[in-house]
């Protein structure tokens, strides 16, 4: 899993997974109505290029689970000089 890929334990895959419940229920189709937030883990469509591009998912788009889960999972867990490294990112923890 991507989790576990940038370091993170078992701990953090069910942080993960709780967040993107949370976010969007599991619907890698889910849009929120009152923002751009989109996917699964709900990115803001303005952050997404630079993160899917600086995640090594060049032009991968947002509605993409697979993308959309290693994105998050490096946002998260990736280093901080990169604009990773944080569940900041998300209001649900």
């Amino acid at each position: 899993m991507a989790v576990t890929h940038f370091g993170g334990d078992q701990h953090d895959v069910h942080r993960f997974l709780r967040i993107m419940q949370c976010e969007s229920g599991g619907d890698p189709d889910a849009k929120n109505p009152n923002s751009s937030a989109s996917g699964l883990m709900q990115h803001l469509t303005r952050y997404w290029p630079d993160r899917s591009e600086r995640a090594g998912r060049h032009e991968a788009d947002v509605f993409d689970p697979e993308a959309n889960i290693w994105v998050s999972a490096w946002l998260a867990l990736g280093p901080a000089d990169g604009h990773g490294g944080g569940w900041h990112h998300w209001v649900c923890r």
